[in-house]
């Protein structure tokens, strides 16, 4: 997840004001209009977005960075794979992400190596940055939690939502690719037999 502006933003507009931010957690809850769920159907390309609730419990972290904790519960309608039908879906998730400011202030903090000969010595002490799972990047004094939500919410939807009574067979046609198909054993036999009747 980034907060550039390749980011997933528009219809959310919810800003955290970063310079803020205390050690202890902030909560910012958010429950979506109508208009703005029109909006965010109509950006992902649903049929309905009938409720959007999120809950954010925002840190500070680091000098000048941010520690969130991100949850979301949505009521959606989409259409079936394979016999376009609507579908309803729940979709939950939660994410954690941390940011810090894209000019690069972060990057003279110290080591852990610097500390780790302390008896209690802790990395979470320094804030020090996880190669692994780099925080993000954000720019100006805040972070755009509109696009941060929409972007869980965006990856956390049913790709392929299926309609009870959809064929089994009808599916699996609009889940296979040509490209799938092509590699698939049956395309191999296929091709061997028609070599064979060559």
């Amino acid at each position: 997840m980034t907060n550039s502006d390749k980011a997933i933003s528009g219809p959310i507009d919810l800003k955290l004001a970063v310079g803020r931010l205390k050690p202890s957690a902030t909560v910012v809850k958010y429950e979506a209009s109508v208009d703005d769920r029109e909006n965010i159907a109509n950006l992902i390309e649903l049929e309905n977005v009938k409720r959007f609730s999120a809950a954010v419990e925002a840190s500070r972290w680091r000098k000048d960075g941010a520690q969130l904790a991100l949850s979301i519960s949505v009521d959606i309608t989409q259409s079936c794979v394979a016999t376009g039908d609507p579908v309803e879906e729940v979709v939950e998730a939660e994410s954690e992400l941390k940011f810090l400011p894209a000019d690069g202030r972060h990057k003279s903090s110290g080591s852990a190596k610097d500390y780790d000969h302390l008896p209690n010595f802790d990395v979470s002490m320094t804030g020090e940055i996880d190669a692994d799972d780099p925080p993000e990047e954000f720019f100006g004094d805040s972070i755009d939690l509109g696009a941060v939500l929409l972007e869980l919410f965006s990856i956390s939807i049913d790709p392929f939502p299926r309609s009870p009574d959809a064929p089994e067979d009808a599916i699996a046609r609009e889940l296979t690719t040509p490209e799938e198909e092509d590699a698939s054993p049956f395309a191999a036999l296929k091709a061997l037999k028609s070599s064979a009747d060559e």
